[in-house]
Formats: C-alpha cells, sequence, structure tokens
C-alpha cells in the first residue's frame, strides 16, 4: 500500500489563529476544601500544590478559576451545599437564603487565587436547586427564581483584595 500523498497542508503553530484568555481550572465539588487541609494536607503542602497550580514562576501559572454553585441539601461526598436548603412555597414566596461562607473551601481558594494574579473567575451551578426543579415545582415558572438563586450565590461569594 503507497502512503498517502501529502497535500502540502500542515499546522504552522508560529501563525496567530485565535487568541487565548488564559489556562485554567475547577476545584469545585468540595476539592477546594481538601487542598486546605480537611483530609490532612499541611499547610506546607497546600502552598506547593497552589504553587504549582497558579504560580508562574514554579508552577503552570493558570490564570482562570472555575467555581461551582452549590444546589444539594447536604454535604455527603462531594456535594456542593446549596444557599436555598428549603423549598420557600411557590415562585412568588420569598425565599430564605443561607450561606455558610465557605463554599466547600472555594471562597479561601479564591483568594488565594487573586494573590497569585488570577483575574477571572467564573462560578457556575451544575443543576438547579432542587426546589426549581420540574419534579417538584408542579409546573410553576421558576425560571426568573432559578436566575435569582444562581446570581445571589454569585454575589455571596465576596474576594478580599489580596494585601500587597
Amino acid at each position: 500500500m503507497a502512503a498517502p500523498a501529502r497535500s502540502g497542508s500542515g499546522i504552522d503553530f508560529r501563525t496567530a489563529l485565535q487568541p487565548i484568555d488564559g489556562f485554567g481550572f475547577s476545584m469545585a465539588f468540595q476539592r477546594a476544601d481538601l487542598l486546605h487541609g480537611a483530609r490532612g494536607l499541611g499547610p506546607a503542602k497546600q502552598r506547593e500544590v497552589l504553587d504549582l497550580l497558579l504560580s508562574k514562576d514554579k508552577g503552570a501559572g493558570l490564570s482562570i478559576l472555575r467555581l461551582g454553585i452549590g444546589a444539594s441539601t447536604d454535604r455527603v461526598y462531594d456535594h456542593m451545599p446549596t444557599i436555598l436548603p428549603a423549598d420557600p412555597g411557590g415562585p412568588d414566596a420569598t425565599p430564605k437564603y443561607v450561606w455558610d461562607g465557605w463554599a466547600g473551601g472555594q471562597v479561601w481558594l479564591a483568594t488565594e487565587a487573586q494573590a497569585y494574579g488570577v483575574k477571572r473567575f467564573f462560578a457556575d451551578a451544575w443543576r438547579p436547586e432542587t426546589s426549581l426543579t420540574w419534579t417538584t415545582a408542579k409546573c410553576h415558572d421558576w425560571r426568573p427564581r432559578s436566575t435569582n438563586a444562581s446570581a445571589c450565590a454569585a454575589a455571596f461569594t465576596p474576594i478580599p483584595s489580596p494585601t500587597p
């Protein structure tokens, strides 16, 4: 069998075709909590892992952090806790938001990432709140509430400015 003929096309890595905003990672689903020492990782090893992920001198220098917005009413395995643990009773009922200020270690991690120079943070809900799903919504239109709940979760996550 003869080798296929070359068409003259190929990849020229010197040609810029598309801008890249950066490279990133996610430590949602309680992974940030593990990095912070939930299973015994000490401060020196925490710093070593942070350096490997975020330092431009000692590691990958990642520049984007994706955060998870939780929707679980428990913390079993790697569930991310919700800020709306109880069904408010309908789309027009006043919700009672609860936030632990920790978000599975993601607030700590975001603060650390910011100190390394990360400026791009994305928060994403992997699923809607249980009370906003079709099976529990009983045919009400929960779309505005779902959008508001996700926006509230992101707004409840303050990232303080790093100290020089």
